[in-house]
């Protein structure tokens, strides 16, 4: 009886360390897929989608070619919808496909709109829903960055893999933020005389525009130019940046972006989209920090808020920090 008991047993514990082996690689094939996954969206789809829009091409031409790498980018939706995560990564899997669901989409719309956006007739129209398109690309972004990657992090972390990388927080779909800006898609779509627009078709209203930076802030501390500002690392960290609508009309779709350099790596760029901004009042964006610096290194932080249609002065939005992240 006491041999059969220690045979269950040691069955039991078998069993166990084959489930938990299987859960391990399970979670790491995961993770090396969607990881690769990430960076043919930005090497088959980023980066041939923009350089079609920048190519010069005849209009024909160019919304067909969009139309191809929209093909690319269906293909990629299709492959992570084969994918097979384990029970705990359920919502980073359909994070994931929906990011790809919306990058896939937007670009469809927007070749859609490049043959009417490059002619005499409807230009102002399209290229103000192109550059609408193009705040589906950031939002695709942050759903990476923000859900899809915490989620496989924590699930590795779990699953005692932290040694296996996940994929990587800072892969941007959409790169520059100027083509949130319609008169920016405008100009690098070599739009028509006239397709140039501000908010309302008719053009760039009246009178000036533009903000100014107010602050920047991020765990209680509000940043100071001139000085080594001291960041504590603690969870949840997120960049707080306000600014006011120095101009004399509303704005609308201003981008706001905090870069941090002098890290080690690659630089680490954020971005945000503040809807509207009315004259004289003040507008905050909050900019999560998903992976900060390690601690107790220098680095360089940059905020700017992105110049608007019609602005002509840009001394006073954007300040640069000197921190230090510590624990």
């Amino acid at each position: 009886m006491a041999v059969a008991l220690v045979v269950i047993i040691l069955l039991i514990i078998g069993i166990k360390s084959c489930v938990d082996s299987a859960n391990r690689n399970a979670l790491r094939s995961y993770a090396e897929s969607v990881t690769t996954i990430s960076q043919d969206s930005q090497s088959q789809v980023s980066q041939p989608f923009f350089g079609v829009l920048t190519s010069g091409a005849q209009p024909i031409e160019l919304a067909s070619k969009a139309d191809d790498v929209r093909a690319s980018a269906d293909v990629l939706v299709k492959r992570a919808e084969a994918l097979s995560p384990p029970g705990s990564l359920a919502e980073a899997q359909r994070d994931l496909v929906l990011t790809l669901v919306l990058r896939r989409d937007a670009i469809a719309r927007i070749a859609s709109k490049l043959t009417s956006a490059l002619s005499d007739q409807g230009s102002s129209t399209s290229v103000n829903q192109i550059s609408g398109q193009m705040e589906v690309f950031l939002a695709s972004d942050v759903i990476f960055s923000q859900r899809v990657v915490p989620l496989i992090s924590q699930a590795l972390s779990n699953g005692g893999l932290s040694s296996v990388p996940a994929p990587d927080p800072n892969a941007r779909f959409l790169n520059d933020l100027g083509w949130l800006q319609p008169n920016t898609v405008a100009t690098r779509l070599s739009a028509p005389v006239g397709a140039t627009p501000g908010v309302p078709p008719g053009g760039i209203a009246p009178g000036t525009h533009g903000h100014a930076l107010t602050s920047t802030a991020i765990a209680g501390v509000t940043l100071q130019s001139g000085q080594a500002n001291r960041i504590p690392l603690a969870p949840g960290l997120a960049f707080t940046v306000t600014f006011r609508n120095d101009g004399t009309n509303n704005e609308r779709n201003v981008g706001v972006t905090v870069t941090i350099t002098g890290a080690g790596g690659a630089p680490v760029t954020l971005h945000s989209v503040v809807p509207q901004t009315v004259v004289g009042q003040s507008a905050t964006a909050s900019l999560p920090l998903a992976n900060p610096p390690p601690s107790g290194t220098p680095v360089t932080i940059k905020t700017s808020i992105q110049p608007v249609p019609g602005e002509k002065t840009f001394t006073h939005n954007s300040a640069t920090y000197q921190a230090i992240f510590q624990k």
